[in-house]
Parts: structure tokens; C-alpha cells; sequence
């Protein structure tokens, strides 16, 4: 089995270990789903950025996703930000510690870091949103 093979299927594997430790996590304190949702969007983000060649799939997730948390949780989108995004830089160091790739530590793993940005963007931007849909007076049903 190739080295790449390989930290597929553990990766894989975790998330969906994962998934399943988080519903019952959830079921015992459901206080805790935002924190669980936020850990987990960021592992599949992570996952689906070490699988695949092109970057811009990956800054919509962390945009998208990062902008949908910063909504739901407008008081700390800053360490909402940080929970979802530091999966993508572990998960590029441990798919370069599992392949053996040392010529792409610094393009690979240090540029990983650079996913703060987008994830930081959307959380705030969801949490202005938020706050300013939730001080507007509008009548709402007029604008449908």
C-alpha cells in the first residue's frame, strides 16, 4: 500500500470515527454542537484540501464554511475562526510526515497556515452580518 494510500484511509477513517463520537457527544451535552460542528467542518475542509490539487475549492470551503460559524456564533468569531482553520495546517503536516515528502515542508505545511485568512474573512463577515441583520428594524416580508 502506497504512503498516499495509506494516510486516505486513516484519514477517511478518522473523520468518520469522529462523526460518530461527535453524535454521541452531542447527544450527551448538546450545549457543545457548535464547538463539534466547527472542529468537524474543519477536518472535512482539511481533508478535502490535502486530497485535491486546486486551492480555490479549498478557500471557498474555508470562506463559506468560516462565514456560516461567524453567523451562528457572532460573539467569538475569532476563535471560531482558529478551531476551523488549524485542522488544515495539522492535517497538511501529518499527510507530510505519512508520505515522507520533506522537499514540500515549507511550501505544503508553512503555506497551509495562509488558511487563517479566508476562514478569518468569512467568520467576521458572518458575525457583521448577524449582528447588523439583527439591528435592523426593516419589515423583512415587504422585501420578499
Amino acid at each position: 500500500m502506497t504512503p498516499t494510500a495509506l494516510y486516505s484511509m486513516v484519514s477517511f477513517y478518522f473523520l468518520v470515527s469522529f462523526f460518530f463520537a461527535s453524535v454521541v457527544f452531542v447527544y450527551v451535552s448538546p450545549n457543545r454542537w457548535h464547538i463539534l460542528l466547527t472542529i468537524f467542518l474543519g477536518l472535512v475542509t482539511a481533508f478535502i484540501e490535502v486530497q485535491s490539487y486546486e486551492v480555490s475549492f479549498s478557500v471557498l470551503l474555508l470562506l463559506a464554511f468560516g462565514f456560516f460559524l461567524g453567523f451562528t456564533k457572532p460573539a467569538t468569531p475569532f476563535r471560531t475562526a482558529s478551531l476551523f482553520a488549524i485542522w488544515l495546517p495539522l492535517m497538511t503536516f501529518f499527510h507530510l510526515a505519512m508520505t515522507g515528502s520533506k522537499s514540500s515542508f515549507v511550501s505544503a505545511g508553512v503555506g497551509s497556515f495562509v488558511a487563517f485568512i479566508p476562514a478569518v474573512g468569512g467568520s467576521y463577515l458572518g458575525a457583521l452580518i448577524r449582528k447588523h441583520s439583527a439591528d435592523t428594524t426593516l419589515n423583512r416580508d415587504a422585501l420578499i
